[in-house]
């Protein structure tokens, strides 16, 4: 983690840590530096990176009836420190496997044989060995980050075909957007935040808590504050907007509460229509009225 400072560190079998990492990076995530002290060297370290982690249930097989830090047997003051938590379950989909098949196809089918890291594998050289494409676009004559969308890759959503950017125009553009100034937040912002962020903890105490991936505390107010900025600086505005907001909450209620607020709205039942006052009236006149008459039919 020092040595990914500013970057990015990914972390594969997370599960799998042992007590003495596991506490010690609970100082990297909370605090962004690491303390050494060894062979009388007393110091403090940066590591202000972004952790990507993945992990796999400690049983083979995720258990639904189980929260998730019981699958993979993270304490929650860890797990709290993710600002996202997604469950990637294997289901056999026939139209979601069709498209990742779709996927690796086109992969394989529009692959370069000379891009191979292997067969042009350069000591003097570590970006082409880890980035070989890169390295191939530039020796083709476009320039660097000629290639805005991906040839033979398109994204249909419904009725529109969109083009799929290419890897190396995203790094350039996360790496553009990283250098501009943090957008400002309003005051009008961050009261509704705190408005949105009392709703999910609200709802997280009435939940079952087998069902939530983590605890609702004030990290997850800081981390809808973070997404939002992050939101508003890929639009490369200035100031953070409600929208933006709107965004990091369903992003932060997919993650603890593992669906998304459209589908719960949809699940929720339709309140009946109250009718008016005067209408009520009316109605109440009416039957007394009916009463009142076949009572009197009634004696005679």
């Amino acid at each position: 983690m020092v040595l990914a400072d500013r970057g990015v560190v990914c972390i594969d079998e997370f599960d799998k840590m042992n007590d003495a990492d596991r506490v010690a990076i609970h100082e990297v995530m909370e605090q962004q530096t690491v303390t050494i002290a060894k062979a009388g060297i007393h110091t403090t370290l940066n590591a202000r990176c972004s952790v990507v982690a993945a992990a796999n249930p400690i049983y083979s097989e995720y258990a639904r009836d189980q929260s998730v830090g019981k699958n993979i047997g993270l304490p929650d003051s860890l797990l709290s420190r993710f600002d996202l938590i997604f469950i990637m379950l294997d289901e056999k989909d026939p139209e979601n496997d069709r498209k990742i098949a779709e996927r690796v196809i086109t992969n394989h089918r529009h692959h370069n044989p000379n891009h191979d890291a292997m067969a042009h594998f350069n000591f003097a050289n570590d970006d082409y060995v880890i980035e070989p494409e890169m390295q191939a676009n530039r020796n083709e004559g476009g320039g660097v980050g000629a290639s805005i969308y991906e040839k033979h890759i398109q994204k249909v959503s419904g009725d529109v075909t969109r083009s799929v950017v290419t890897r190396d125009f995203l790094k350039r553009y996360i790496s553009y957007v990283k250098s501009l100034k943090e957008p400002e937040l309003n005051s009008d912002c961050t009261e509704y935040a705190a408005q949105l962020y009392a709703a999910i903890r609200q709802k997280a105490a009435y939940a079952d808590q087998n069902t939530i991936a983590c605890p609702v505390t004030v990290r997850t107010l800081e981390t809808m504050i973070r997404l939002a900025t992050a939101h508003a600086k890929l639009r490369l505005a200035k100031q953070v907007r409600t929208d933006d907001i709107d965004i990091a909450t369903k992003l932060i209620y997919m993650s603890i509460f593992q669906n998304s607020m459209d589908d719960e709205d949809e699940e929720k039942p339709k309140k009946a229509t109250v009718p008016a006052p005067a209408a009520q009236k009316a109605e109440a006149a009416a039957s007394a009225k009916a009463a009142r008459g076949a009572a009197g039919k009634k004696r005679v």
